[in-house]
């Protein structure tokens, strides 16, 4: 647990709806939580402003530096040898 709250481990929270997401937000906020990372988020395009305040700028893109959580793939994107990713999201 020490590994969380000194930003070593990553904490993952599944969350879909609106509700779930601020929750989350919230949660990292008040447990001072340095890696967070919210799995699903459905309706995440909803609380766009509360996530581009509360998330780092190393995460959503697949520009170097940064990890690439969100992207367009028209294969399965968990097999390297045929996917392909056609622009971050």
């Amino acid at each position: 647990m020490k590994g969380i709250f000194i930003g070593m481990q990553t904490v993952y929270i599944h969350c879909d709806n609106v509700k779930e997401i601020i929750e989350a937000v919230n949660f990292s906020k008040q447990n001072s939580l340095k890696r967070v990372a919210i799995v699903g988020g459905k309706d995440s395009r909803m609380v766009t402003a509360l996530l581009v305040e509360n998330i780092e700028n190393t995460t959503g893109s697949i520009e170097v530096g940064t990890d690439a959580n969100l992207f367009i793939s028209p294969r399965d994107d968990l097999d390297m040898r045929t996917n392909n990713v056609e622009r971050p999201i």
